[in-house]
């Protein structure tokens, strides 16, 4: 089979399609479940945070049919006022987490990408854990730039965050913190030391 040489999708770097010889005709392609349980690390569903800080003038929602696992949360919508995401007192979602036996996490935030509103405007949210000053991320897209190229392919940005915790804690707080209204959350993972490299990292796991 043929595939076209593409700019964005970069097929012209795939290797070549090996044919083994003799091969059997069936294969068992059932997972192993133990593979797939995660260890030393977390999936946050979107839809099980604990509550939200928000006034009138945000809403906060989930929407299906969209994003990995077809359902997104959606923080404010793109025409209601700009908050400030490095302000855990403002517009933020709160997701309750288990104890971890560690003394730091590393958050992984998969978001929709998205351009700014208008000129001059931003696309500001944070990630906080145990009330952290947020770190902050304001991806301001460069059309056809590999980044841009990466986002779209995968539809979705990846931001990172690493945070001190206190193993000795019953549990965790993480907050997600919106700036610029109109963001939207696919996935949240918590790593510490046990997450393995995938595409758009692990889905719920069996």
């Amino acid at each position: 089979m043929c595939i076209p040489r593409a700019l964005c999708t970069l097929y012209q770097d795939m290797p070549h399609v090996a044919i083994v010889q003799d091969a059997p005709e069936e294969i068992d392609l059932t997972p192993d479940i133990t593979e797939y349980q995660l260890d030393s690390c977390l999936y946050v569903p979107v839809n099980s945070f604990s509550g939200f800080k928000a006034d009138d003038r945000h809403t906060v929602r989930l929407l299906k049919g969209l994003g990995f696992d077809w359902e997104v949360l959606q923080m404010g919508e793109v025409t209601q006022p700009v908050a400030d995401a490095a302000d855990l007192t403002d517009f933020r979602v709160d997701y309750e987490l288990p104890a971890i036996d560690a003394d730091s996490v590393k958050v992984i935030l998969y978001t929709v990408p998205r351009f700014p509103l208008y000129k001059g405007a931003d696309t500001s949210f944070g990630i906080s854990v145990d009330g952290a000053s947020p770190a902050i991320f304001n991806y301001i897209p460069l059309e056809q730039s590999r980044q841009w190229k990466d986002n779209v392919i995968r539809n979705s940005m990846i931001s990172e965050a690493t945070f001190p915790v206190d193993r000795k804690s019953g549990n965790h707080r993480l907050s997600v913190t919106c700036g610029a209204p109109g963001l939207l959350v696919q996935r949240i993972l918590v790593d510490w030391g046990g997450l393995k490299p995938t595409y758009v990292g692990p889905s719920n796991p069996l």
